[in-house]
């Protein structure tokens, strides 16, 4: 004991000294730690501000506020590991949840076919983003700001300013519905969230996906198809967007072309909050699971305490732009290994 004690590299070692080296050993579990401790401050502060802010109906709400941004957090978690990003999926949520009200509200169909016709609908935007980056080798930025004017142009083509509404009870069950009190909403974040991070950490093509964006050129080189690994991505992400879309639908009982503005930055900053590196190669799905609940937080316990949306919008800011700049002070550090 006396031996470790007096040790030279332990001598002089402040708390801040040993943070740094554990950061360097283990980034993952410190990002996560980080994020963990920022959620439970927050549930702390809001419950101390008003304790009807961790009443059980009040959780509810917010497991089902935060539902449709777990599910587009795993998608971008993905695209963001390949050192890609996704400006399109609030445009891609409009156009899949412009085809889901169209088929059950204006012309009346089943259920069975609205779905399935909602995801297609969802997995053709993300294959179109895909096949871009991939084939024309053109950066996702552009690519998805141009999707972004493009889906968002088709949803206004097929519902103009129309708002349609009155969705039937199968559907809305999905968000208003209850199992053990519990929204299925909810249920199926959790289940795609431990499958994201399964399907990220354990399958030969999540490990291709980290391994693009850690390195594209050295994976290349080990035989990886690059391209066929950010095509799927890109299509898993249009696919969770759809998801999305319904839960968000089912929700608020509504759709119009307007819908879901926005939701791309909301989306982008619950991930990298969570820990999933700008710069590729490193994804944490269970990051983004607790960046969604941190978001969901905010904007329950900002009404709570008397605050408005424009509140909102300028803490998501301020706390995007400090953790941006935390992550990349790591990067060039050299703490953070991808």
């Amino acid at each position: 004991m006396q031996a470790a004690i007096d040790r030279p590299d332990a001598k002089g070692k402040n708390l801040a000294a040993y943070w740094r080296q554990w950061s360097g050993d283990y980034p993952n579990f410190t990002s996560l730690a980080t994020t963990a401790l920022l959620l439970i401050a927050l549930v702390i502060i809001f419950y101390l501000i008003n304790e009807r802010f961790l009443s059980w109906r009040n959780v509810v709400i917010i497991l089902n506020q935060g539902a449709a941004y777990i599910i587009l957090g795993v998608g971008m978690t993905f695209v963001i590991t390949t050192k890609g990003i996704d400006l399109s999926i609030g445009a891609t949520v409009a156009l899949s949840g412009t085809v889901v009200g169209l088929i059950l509200v204006t012309w009346k169909m089943p259920l069975v076919l609205a779905i399935p016709a909602g995801l297609a609908a969802g997995a053709a935007c993300g294959a179109f983003n895909g096949y871009c980056v991939a084939r024309f080798r053109v950066p996702p930025l552009i690519v998805t700001l141009g999707t972004m004017a493009l889906f968002r142009g088709l949803s206004y083509v097929l519902l103009g300013h129309q708002i349609l509404f009155g969705f039937p009870d199968e559907f809305l069950w999905l968000a208003r519905g209850r199992i053990l009190g519990i929204a299925p909403s909810v249920y199926l974040a959790f289940i795609i969230a431990i499958w994201g991070w399964y399907f990220l950490n354990y399958t030969r093509t999540g490990q291709e996906i980290i391994a693009v964006g850690g390195n594209e050129e050295a994976a290349r080189l080990a035989g990886i198809d690059t391209n066929r690994i950010k095509f799927i991505t890109y299509t898993i992400m249009g696919v969770l967007a759809a998801v999305g879309g319904m839960v968000w639908l089912a929700r608020v009982n509504s759709v119009q072309a307007a819908i879901a503005y926005g939701v791309e930055f909301h989306t982008i900053a619950l991930v990298v909050l969570g820990g999933t590196s700008l710069f590729g190669g490193r994804g944490l799905v269970m990051g983004s699971l607790m960046g969604a609940l941190i978001l969901a937080i905010l904007e329950n316990g900002l009404v709570i305490v008397g605050l408005g949306s424009f509140v909102q919008q300028v803490l998501i800011g301020l706390i995007f732009i400090t953790v941006v700049a935390f992550r990349t002070l790591q990067f060039r550090e050299g703490q953070v290994t991808r």
